[in-house]
């Protein structure tokens, strides 16, 4: 028993813990221009802009963010970039940068026909963490997404193919002590070091 416990003590101290969480949802209704504050809260700061299309990552800004009423999809209420042929950007920054930023879920909606969606998602130094691509329907539903990924310190989203087409709503983050989920290989490292303790305790 003394063995499974020397096994299992650093396993409790390289999982952290408990871990503190806080979740959020960006309901993206109003009017005008997304100001900067909007979201803001005790564990994060958010900023917004519409970027270049010309690719994604640390690229220009070209104009801003704007709440929109419905017609993205079957989505009530949505962000989109004003400049037509944009991509948008939604950035999260922990207030305590040890703190890890997990983008839970985002819908998509497509304006007058089906549009193409695409998503990155970045660190705070523009390294690539996920993306993807789908579908963003116009009428009756709407394409939802969950990544589930997210870096310490904070993350960058952004979306097109374009911003003026691709509307984004229901945007829901994580902000942990530790990274939310538990990465696969930690929960393996979980069960070997379990099965190995089970296993010196009988042949002890």
């Amino acid at each position: 028993m003394k063995r499974l416990i020397s096994l299992l003590l650093p396993l409790a101290l390289l999982t952290g813990g408990p871990a503190l969480a806080a979740s959020y949802t960006l309901d993206f209704t109003g009017s005008g221009a997304v100001p900067d504050t909007f979201g803001d809260n005790s564990e994060a700061d958010l900023s917004y802009r519409g970027i270049t299309q010309s690719g994604y990552g640390d690229v220009a800004t070209n104009g801003e963010l704007r709440f929109w009423t419905t017609g993205y999809g079957d989505l009530d209420g949505a962000v989109y970039s004003n400049v037509n042929g944009s991509h948008g950007e939604v950035r999260i920054e922990a207030i305590d940068p040890s703190m890890w930023v997990t983008i839970d879920s985002f819908d998509m909606g497509g304006w007058v026909t089906d549009e193409l969606a695409e998503w990155r998602i970045f660190d705070l130094t523009w390294n690539l963490i996920a993306s993807g691509s789908g579908t963003a329907p116009n009428t009756g539903s709407r394409l939802s997404v969950a990544p589930n990924s997210g870096a310490q310190g904070g993350v960058i989203f952004q979306w097109g193919a374009d911003a003026w087409d691709v509307g984004v709503e229901n945007f829901s983050y994580t902000v942990s002590s530790t990274p939310v989920p538990l990465p696969a290989p930690a929960l393996l490292l979980i069960a070997g070091l379990a099965g190995i303790g089970a296993l010196r305790r009988r042949s002890a």
